[in-house]
């Protein structure tokens, strides 16, 4: 009546299509209940039928059915035991095959993809057979083993027959069994040997023997090297186990936690405490053999590494040879002014690469640049100059790197003869401490100044700077270069001369005045 309106239409001038009376404000609400309880209605039972159609699709999908294979394996011996065997298998297999398409058929017809009528009905008869033919083979079994469990007779031959078997088993086998027996014998024996060896006595006597000559001299030598070391502030204690018969020793922290040593120690001190370790342990062990150390001192402050120096040329005192391999100038210095102080003997080798080069240089009895004095590199700068001299006419730019390369190091010279020739080392770049003795030969003249200040000026000119783009650099030759270089040598050997003669006059000033005798009149 009102096309494309939803039922029902109950606005102004629509009728009710039952009673086609105009709809009151009454009528129109309990015709909207009644749609309402009809679509609840309807919605609730088209959800239970939903769900029940779930549950049985499920129900369906779980069953389980054999495939052909699963049939004929477990049925195989039919074949033997009965006469229809083949066809019960035969059946079986085939009611498999159509149980499983009827299983598909039924999933397709309940998703909507097929029509009921399109089942067939499956023929499940070989179940039966089967069921049959299992009741008579259980009921056939059954008999016959009542009948063998009353022969005696049939049992005594069976363990005979079992007996035969293994004794002709035993005689192909023979060689074998005779070979696995000596097997058993060899390791029966190794097992009593090896009860005897047991490490149990072993490790407690090597406890007693350590506890008795080792954990306590040990101890004392820890605990000197630690002080020595400057670490006696930890609180260290001497741990000792014994593994398999071997014995070992070490220290750890005392603490109340499980945190590891490591955890607890920086890495300073970690370092420091295997020093002192190391020193304890070489000390026990007699002889005057020569020890190698590479970078002992790698995350240690500089008080620890004057300590370590010292203990080092302590050691070497004592032993053929001490060897140490290092890049920490700072350690250089301290073990140089340790031994020199000691009077120990050094030998310096210098190892450095070459470019283009994947070996190493030896230099021997050398030392970097950054640590020689003044004199020794005044003799480098002329094998510089030597060199330069013995080359072919080389290209612009590199007889310009040549010159820069040597007024750089001239340069550098002169700041080291600051140190040394005016200031007479009283301060120095890798020192410590001031020298304050030193300070007798200290001098500064106004003529120093001078040739210093014009000396640097020069050696910066041509040391590479960065120079004007409208500005060409000037070339010095090596008869120059020479005159640059022996103006330091001159400066080297009158600031020595003056030097000497100063120290002496500055130590007569610390000494007392004689005093006069005092004349008295008559």
């Amino acid at each position: 009546l009102y096309p494309g309106s939803a039922f029902p239409e109950t606005g102004e001038d629509r009728v009710c299509l039952l009673c086609q009376q105009p709809y009151s404000k009454s009528a129109a609400e309990r015709m909207a209940r009644f749609k309402a309880f009809l679509e609840d209605t309807s919605q609730q039972e088209a959800n239970r039928r939903e769900r029940e159609l779930a549950e049985y699709t499920q129900t369906i999908k779980v069953i389980s059915l054999p495939t052909a294979a699963d049939i004929e394996l477990p049925l195989a011996q039919l074949r033997e035991i009965t006469k229809d065997g083949e066809a019960l298998i035969s059946q079986a297999t085939v009611a498999s095959t159509t149980l499983s398409l009827v299983k598909a058929r039924l999933l397709e017809c309940l998703s909507g993809q097929a029509e009921f009528s399109s089942v067939a009905e499956a023929d499940t008869s070989a179940l039966s057979m089967l069921a049959a033919t299992s009741s008579a083979l259980a009921a056939q079994s059954a008999s016959l083993s009542k009948g063998i469990q009353d022969s005696a007779a049939l049992g005594k031959l069976r363990e005979e027959h079992s007996e035969l078997l293994d004794r002709k088993d035993f005689h192909v086998n023979q060689a074998i069994f005779n070979e696995r027996l000596a097997d058993l014998e060899t390791a029966d024996a190794l097992k009593r040997c090896k009860a005897q060896c047991g490490t149990d006595g072993i490790s407690r006597k090597n406890s007693q023997l350590r506890e008795a000559y080792l954990t306590s001299d040990f101890e004392e030598r820890i605990k000197k090297e630690v002080k020595f070391l400057g670490l006696d502030y930890l609180p260290l204690i001497i741990q000792s186990k014994t593994e398999r018969g071997v014995g070992y020793m070490g220290v750890a922290l005392k603490k109340t936690g499980r945190n590891l040593s490591s955890d607890i120690l920086s890495e300073g001190e970690f370092r420091g405490l295997a020093l002192a370790c190391f020193f304890a342990e070489i000390e026990g062990i007699p002889g005057r053999d020569g020890i190698v150390v590479d970078d002992p001192v790698s995350s240690l402050d500089h008080l620890h590494i004057s300590r370590a120096a010292q203990r080092l040329v302590i050691e070497a005192q004592n032993r053929s040879q001490v060897i140490v391999f290092t890049h920490d100038m700072g350690f250089y210095y301290e073990l140089w002014s340790a031994a020199a102080e000691a009077g120990v003997p050094v030998h310096r080798n210098w190892i450095y690469s070459q470019p283009n080069s994947t070996f190493g240089i030896v230099k021997s009895d050398d030392a970097p640049w950054q640590v020689k004095g003044v004199r020794d590199r005044m003799a480098e700068l002329e094998a510089m100059l030597t060199e330069l001299k013995r080359q072919a006419s080389p290209a612009p730019d590199e007889e310009l790197r040549n010159m820069e390369a040597f007024y750089t190091k001239l340069r550098e010279s002169w700041e080291r003869a600051v140190e040394e020739c005016l200031f007479n080392k009283v301060v120095g770049r890798f020192q410590t401490e001031v020298k304050t003795l030193s300070l007798r030969g200290a001098i500064v003249t106004d003529e120093d100044h001078k040739t210093v200040f014009f000396a640097m000026k020069r050696a910066s000119e041509y040391s590479g700077h960065d120079r004007p783009a409208g500005r060409q650099p000037t070339l010095r030759t090596i008869e120059e270069m020479r005159a640059d270089l022996e103006e330091l040598r001159k400066f080297f050997i009158d600031t020595k001369t003056r030097r000497e003669a100063l120290e002496k006059a500055r130590g007569a000033l610390e000494t007392p005045v004689k005093a006069q005798p005092v004349q008295h009149g008559r």
